[in-house]
């Protein structure tokens, strides 16, 4: 049978509110594509897609998946489109689901909405607040800045100080060097003089063989000293072999002479010996003070080295700090420019939900009065009508609709 026109002069008739029921809810029997107009001309109905798109907007939810908007906005049309007392038992616990989730939400944006007033209020203060604060960090990086080159400064002057001892230790070491080497060369000197005076000794009273043989040797060395001439140092090749009593004035004049010198020799060398020995003994004791000062210089040096590298560190995290602090105050800058407009969306959003949350709650009270039904005969149904109570009828009842 071909659908029925509607009348322009007949209302829709509305179904009679029921009373609630406890027993298992039975959908109602898919409509017929001739009752489609009907549907689309329901307030009810009409009343109930625009609420069940306005929870499926993820605006309203931003944090809740969309996969759950859909069902519970689905959820919230199957229980709104029927009347309050005719919904079943489990039909009022959905939407007391739905409730929670836009008291949930409307908290949010309250909130959201709160704290976007107080930036705004506070904006300037707080502006004045991280200017002192990004000027404290400058000031406190200029401050680091300082100690960081004393530090570079003391560490120079160390170094330069260490260089100074290590060259005063190094002229210590080679005059210790120089007066080792003087009583190295004192005591050689004492040993030949020794050895030659205990030669001499030796030939007194002597062989005449011996005395000649040995003289080959010793004479150049007696003639070498200072004060004795050769002319003495000839006849003592003769006066040695010879007794005390039996040697001449000159004679014995020539051994006391040569005698006499050797043993000068031997004192002077004794002399230079001690001389050198308490020389050496004051550049051993100027060394070991020098290696001692550079070794407290190097550990000077050190400890500067170290004190650079804190304060270096500690200037990077004042420069951060600084850098923080301007990023910062930038960002307040920003977020400032944009906090008015962050307000007026903020308004317009809660606006909205207003709008959609009093229309889920007229529909979901039975307190709150319902839209009148609108006359079939106000105005002629739209093509965009029709197209929606169809997509209705596929949403409600699935593919079995209109067979």
């Amino acid at each position: 049978m071909a659908p029925k026109k509607l009348s322009a002069q007949k209302s829709v008739e509305v179904p009679p509110a029921k009373k609630p029921r406890t027993e298992a809810f039975q959908a109602p029997a898919a409509p017929t594509p001739a009752a489609a107009p009907v549907v689309a001309s329901n307030p009810r109905i009409q009343q109930s897609v625009k609420v069940k798109i306005a929870l499926k907007n993820p605006k309203f939810f931003p944090e809740v998946p969309q996969s759950v908007l859909e069902t519970s906005a689905n959820m919230a049309y199957d229980c709104l489109v029927v009347e309050h007392d005719a919904r079943h038992i489990m039909q009022h616990k959905m939407l007391e689901v739905v409730d929670e989730a836009l008291s949930t939400s409307k908290k949010s944006f309250d909130d959201a909405l709160k704290v976007a007033v107080e930036f705004v209020e506070t904006a300037e203060p707080k502006k004045q607040e991280l200017i002192k604060v990004e000027a404290a960090m400058q000031a406190a990086l200029d401050a680091k800045q300082a100690e960081v080159a004393k530090a570079k400064e003391d560490g120079k002057e160390a170094a330069e100080q260490l260089k100074k001892g290590e060259d005063a230790a190094r002229d210590a070491a080679a005059a210790v060097m120089t007066a080792k080497q003087a009583k190295d060369a004192a005591e050689a000197e004492e040993s030949k003089t020794k050895k030659v005076l205990d030669e001499f000794a030796a030939l007194d009273g002597a062989a005449s063989d011996a005395v000649q043989a040995a003289m080959v040797a010793l004479g150049p060395k007696l003639k070498a000293l200072p004060r004795i001439e050769g002319a003495q140092v000839d006849i003592l090749s003769t006066c040695l072999c010879k007794p005390d009593a039996e040697r001449s004035n000159l004679e014995s004049s020539a051994m006391m002479l040569i005698e006499g010198c050797l043993s000068r020799h031997m004192r002077g060398h004794g002399q230079a010996i001690v001389q050198c020995d308490g020389a050496l003994k004051e550049k051993e004791a100027v060394k070991a003070a020098s290696d001692e000062q550079v070794e407290k210089l190097k550990e000077q040096v050190a400890l500067c080295g170290e004190k650079l590298k804190s304060e270096e560190a500690a200037l990077e995290v004042c420069r951060q700090k600084v850098s923080d602090a301007a990023a910062d105050l930038k960002e307040h800058e920003k977020q400032t420019a944009l906090g008015d407009s962050k307000v007026e969306a903020m308004k317009a959003l809660l606006a909205q939900f207003g709008e959609m949350e009093e229309a889920y709650r007229s529909m979901k009270d039975p307190k709150e009065p319902t839209p009148p039904p609108a006359e079939a005969g106000a105005a002629d149904l739209t093509n965009d009508s029709l197209h929606l109570a169809q997509e209705l009828v596929a949403a409600v009842n699935g593919p079995s609709a209109g067979q």
